[in-house]
């Protein structure tokens, strides 16, 4: 047994030594040098047809085995993706549909106390309830636009470009909206809405500009939306969990998304997903 275990090593050490002597050339696989080395350990009747098969296929079996993990993992973040969807639609019904309603209905019974005590001249009472009535107000529109953002209703109803569209009416500064889009899979939609919206708000925030353009496109297969500004540029997509975030919202449908922002020519936001 000892001398069957030094015969081994010593088999092993000549291998070594080989394989250092005569290196295999750069341009050769390495299945070359391992057939060499199986096959001087191995004894000159090895096959060394079978060893290079068993290789093949043992290297078949990995990334077969690689390739099923990675698209376990895409499905995965597709699931995630999703179930965080539905869940922004449900906050944004609840909201609507609870809250935005019970303020609604709180509103109007402030206007009538309000003509109540007017009608029995009780212009302080008047007054205080027009305090009142003017923070509901400014309450019921924070809560609006909440909801809005959570998951915004004409995104359901009407699709991506009108709530685009309506969200650019309320943005500070110019945005040119241009092209358009049909109706797509609604997480196709609200890829392309998130995206449109984080890169309005960061151009908003940041970049100091003038004017965002929005492009709207659909072509072989492909729906896109690119978003530019005139600012000051710097933008990276390492920087920040939200940029990163969509980063992660686009790969989970199969798109991409690409940012250029060089300083001092602005900020451009490209993304795009299959679609049929």
């Amino acid at each position: 047994m000892v001398s069957t275990d030094i015969r081994a090593i010593q088999r092993l050490r000549a291998a070594d030594s080989l394989a250092v002597a005569h290196p295999a050339p750069a341009a050769r696989p390495r299945f070359g040098h391992l057939i060499r080395i199986n096959a001087y350990w191995f004894g000159p009747s090895a096959d060394w047809r079978a060893i290079a098969v068993q290789l093949a296929l043992e290297n078949a079996r990995l990334q077969a085995q690689l390739r099923a993990q990675l698209d376990q993992v895409r499905q995965s973040r597709a699931r995630i993706i999703e179930a965080a969807d539905k869940e922004r639609r449900r906050l944004e019904r609840d909201l609507h549909d609870g809250a935005q309603q019970q303020l609604v209905t709180l509103l109007l019974s402030l206007q009538l106390a309000k003509a109540e005590a007017l009608e029995h001249s009780d212009p302080n009472t008047a007054h205080m309830l027009d305090g009142s009535i003017e923070s509901l107000r400014q309450a019921l529109d924070e809560l609006r636009s909440l909801a809005r953002g959570i998951h915004p209703t004409v995104l359901v109803q009407s699709g991506v470009a009108p709530a685009i569209r309506t969200l650019a009416e309320r943005c500070p500064i110019q945005v040119d909206v241009t092209g358009d889009l049909d109706r797509l899979e609604p997480r196709l939609e609200a890829v392309l809405y998130f995206v449109a919206a984080e890169a309005i708000t960061n151009a908003v925030k940041h970049s100091k500009g003038q004017r965002i353009c929005v492009e709207l496109r659909r072509r072989s297969g492909r729906a896109s939306v690119d978003v530019s500004d005139d600012g000051v540029g710097g933008a990276e997509l390492s920087r920040g969990s939200g940029l990163v975030g969509l980063s992660d919202r686009v790969a989970a449908v199969g798109g991409r998304l690409n940012i250029e922002s060089n300083k001092p020519h602005g900020t451009r936001l490209h993304a795009e997903v299959p679609c049929r």
